[in-house]
């Protein structure tokens, strides 16, 4: 059937922030200063993998527009440099991520929020 979905792959947003939040779920497997070291990753290579961009250092169109809405929820000194220096939001987001005092729980809580806001703006789905 043309509608199939075989390799269960994610349909939206919600999904794809859920998986790539569970890609660094826990500590070990969570990496700062590199984008990915064996099954680790940072904030931006959970993203990019999950994404499905073909190089860590091209992001494809839908990495690109969840990076915009996970760098919404970044604390606010943080989205403040990123806009000071131009940087696209990707980048904001790998500063915070490499920075000495962000911590696991700080990059998980980033993908919650980021979560919780699509849940929100989301229309409830019931099933016909």
């Amino acid at each position: 059937m043309p509608f199939d979905n075989p390799f269960e792959v994610p349909f939206d947003d919600i999904h794809l922030l859920m998986n790539a939040r569970a890609r660094i779920a826990s500590p070990h497997c969570w990496l700062q200063g590199r984008f990915r070291k064996g099954d680790r990753y940072c904030l931006v290579g959970a993203l990019s993998v999950e994404c499905g961009s073909r190089s860590f250092r091209i992001p494809n169109r839908t990495e690109r527009r969840l990076a915009r809405r996970l760098a919404e929820q970044l604390p606010m000194v943080w989205k403040f440099w990123s806009r000071m220096m131009f940087f696209a939001p990707r980048y904001g987001m790998i500063m915070f991520n490499d920075n000495c005092r962000t911590r696991h729980k700080n990059v998980v809580a980033l993908f919650d929020r980021a979560i919780q806001q699509l849940m929100a703006e989301s229309p409830l789905r019931v099933a016909s």
